[in-house]
């Protein structure tokens, strides 16, 4: 599989709701977005015509005020540009390891996880 091949989605999604990857910068202690926070911020985006892979545009950080966010968190928004690309070399590392990372959105999430846990349903996976 072409290593290069990683969803920006995914990659958005992984930088904002895993502890992967470990740091951006030193010192930096970013808090991953727990499921019922991640889905009322999916609902915005997706409100706003928006893809989470926008989360990653370093541009995007000055229109975080149209998702009428509380500060805090659009502080912490702020920070996923500077983790994704150092995502995406994790995700590839663990796949080389035969690690998949899936994410709520994508085709093979477990339908009854959506169905049964909705919003608190994980926003990402990884197993082997």
């Amino acid at each position: 599989m072409d290593e290069l091949l990683v969803d920006l989605d995914t990659i958005a999604v992984v930088s904002a709701c895993s502890n992967l990857p470990k740091s951006a910068s030193p010192g930096s202690r970013f808090e991953p977005f727990p499921p019922g926070e991640w889905s009322s911020l999916a609902l915005a985006l997706h409100s706003n015509g928006w893809r989470p892979s926008r989360l990653i545009e370093t541009a995007f950080a000055e229109e975080f005020s149209q998702l009428s966010l509380h500060p805090r968190l659009i502080l912490r928004l702020s920070e996923l540009p500077s983790r994704a690309q150092l995502a995406r070399e994790e995700i590839i590392r663990l796949r080389e390891l035969g690690i998949w990372t899936l994410v709520r959105f994508q085709s093979g999430y477990p339908m009854r996880w959506r169905e049964k846990l909705s919003a608190l349903a994980p926003p990402v996976m990884f197993g082997s």
